[in-house]
């Protein structure tokens, strides 16, 4: 079962490198001379040598590639974990994000030097610290860079705990599940109606267990349930009424991975007990109709 949910799965790993913009603290930055504590004992922590605003941008591009591997996928081994047929796509959302973030560091590179001008402008009491910590440019582009590596997972012989790794995966998506659902709370909580922004969320949240609805029989129920509701919400406007208090209780649920977790199990147990009319024998059908006919 685990390999043929690994054979459905394409790791990814990020490699997002960004410069921090910081340099270690010395005792002489604070004139502090020779009587300061041990390192053991007290750290001085660090400076900013460079505006922290201006690397922001490299900061924003790296969650932007955390979500489009987790829009459709998974956190799993320390990376992250896509279906096969979604390769192509993420592949393209992240080759997108490396292009501009490469324009972004062109950009930032070109204006480095200036960049920490402003920076000792602002704090001219402190120029001695700020430039003697100054790296060249050349050496803060290298410690900028965006790219990505996809790749298969094949068991080893002996793959240790990674048989109870794929196991939890089910437990991993509806924890994801819930985090995205948490901002749903204050779209109905003291309100009567729920928004179409609010329905995104509800959709995004779809479309994950609908692309990883594979790795653990519990999802699907839950899964079918949000396609009903979907379904049958207006398609603009707000949403009111029994829709509403219906979405309220879904969003109760998806905002809760142990509720997810047993209302998936839960109602396949319940389907396991109730009878597939399919299934019955030609004779089987004729007693109940007979039981119909005379009871009273």
């Amino acid at each position: 079962m685990q390999t043929q949910i690994l054979d459905r799965l394409v790791a990814v790993n990020l490699d997002v490198r960004i410069w921090s913009g910081r340099k270690k603290l010395t005792a002489e930055d604070l004139s502090l001379g020779t009587d300061v504590p041990p390192e053991d004992l007290v750290s001085l922590g660090s400076k900013r040598v460079c505006d922290p605003e201006s690397i922001k941008v490299f900061h924003r591009l790296k969650k932007q590639a955390e979500r489009v591997c987790l829009t459709g996928g998974m956190r799993f081994l320390g990376g992250y974990a896509v279906p096969e047929d979604r390769t192509e796509t993420v592949a393209a959302e992240l080759d997108a994000l490396g292009e501009t973030f490469a324009k972004e560091r062109a950009t930032f590179v070109a204006g480095y030097g200036q960049a920490i001008e402003d920076w000792i402008g602002l704090h001219p009491e402190w120029e001695a610290a700020i430039r003697k910590a100054v790296d060249p440019a050349s050496l803060v582009e290298s410690r900028l860079g965006f790219g990505y590596q996809l790749y298969r997972i094949a068991p080893a012989d002996n793959a240790g705990n990674l048989d109870e790794q794929v196991q939890g995966l089910g437990d991993t998506l509806f924890g994801e599940v819930a985090r995205i659902a948490r901002e749903l709370d204050q779209s109905f909580v003291g309100k009567d109606a729920l928004s179409q922004r609010a329905l995104s969320t509800f959709r995004r949240i779809r479309e994950k267990l609908g692309c990883l609805a594979f790795v653990d029989y519990r999802v699907q129920p839950v899964l079918d349930s949000l396609t009903d509701w979907l379904g049958r919400v207006p398609a603009k406007g707000p949403v009111s009424g029994a829709l509403f208090n219906e979405g309220f209780g879904l969003m109760l649920l998806v905002s809760d991975p142990q509720r997810m977790s047993d209302h998936g199990a839960g109602i396949l147990a319940l389907k396991d007990l109730i009878p597939n009319p399919a299934d019955e024998s030609p004779a089987d059908k004729a007693d109940e109709e007979d039981a119909c006919e005379w009871s009273f």
